[in-house]
């Protein structure tokens, strides 16, 4: 009820009037009302508000003033039947309308993600092949880096290598024949070194141009791995020239003879 009547705060007063009229009110007795009197009583006609029209209002019709009343009445509730039947399928095409408007901004939201998403995909491939290039160009760079090392490091063991054999040549004598003579032939050769503090790592390099032919023979029949220190150098000769140890107390008796 109070949504209708609400609705007929909205009513000017002539359209008051014309309800109650075509309700049967007198419309010289209804003038006199108020507009709330009036909202009142098309309530009561309209079936919202319980009651009847006062006699007061009501105006005393013949039977054919009541009969053309109850056809306008009929042809009022037709018209507002159809006029509640209009609003309802406005309401309703309102209703598929913006339902439409949502099913369509959920499909243009759809493909904007679907979008993005390739987007994305379409970046974060890119991103992957920038890295896969720079990765390469780094390594590339690092491959060039290495062999410039390496480059560096085989000049300057070159040119090591070549200030020591310079002074070596001059001061390391040939290793003897007699393979008893070796114990004595390498603590010489260790005291040279260690005099002219030659580093570790050319003392292999340095002392090869002065072994014997046999020491040679034996070294290439050596793995790498044996060989790549004066110290494994040094086991290594003393071993495949099998040197007792009676070998080892004759040379030195006979270097103490020497020496005196």
């Amino acid at each position: 009820m109070e949504e209708e009547k609400e609705k007929l705060k909205h009513y000017s007063t002539d359209a008051l009037l014309g309800v109650l009229v075509r309700a049967g009110a007198d419309v010289d007795t209804i003038v006199t009302l108020d507009k709330e009197e009036l909202i009142d009583l098309c309530l009561v006609v309209r079936g919202f508000k319980e009651g009847s029209l006062p006699k007061k209002v009501v105006k005393e019709m013949t039977m054919v003033e009541m009969m053309q009343m109850m056809m306008l009445r009929e042809e009022q509730m037709k018209r507002e039947h159809m006029e509640r039947e209009e609003k309802q399928s406005e309401r309703d095409e309102q209703k598929e309308e913006k339902q439409r408007d949502r099913e369509e901004l959920m499909k243009r939201e759809m493909m904007d993600r679907e979008e993005r998403m390739r987007k994305e995909q379409r970046e974060w491939q890119k991103q992957m092949i920038d890295r896969q290039v720079t990765g390469q160009e780094m390594v590339k760079e690092e491959a060039v880096r290495e062999r410039e090392r390496k480059t560096r490091e085989e000049e300057s063991a070159g040119t090591r290598i070549k200030k020591f054999g310079d002074i070596m040549k001059n001061v390391l004598p040939k290793m003897p024949v007699e393979d008893v003579e070796l114990p004595l032939y390498l603590e010489s050769v260790e005291a040279m070194f260690d005099l002219y503090r030659v580093p570790d790592d050319l003392k292999c390099a340095l002392l090869m141009p002065f072994l014997s032919e046999k020491a040679k023979k034996l070294i290439r029949r050596l793995p790498a791995n044996q060989m790549d220190t004066y110290v494994k150098l040094k086991a290594a000769l003393l071993r495949e020239f099998r040197l007792t140890p009676q070998q080892y107390r004759a040379q030195f008796v006979k270097a103490e003879k020497v020496g005196t």
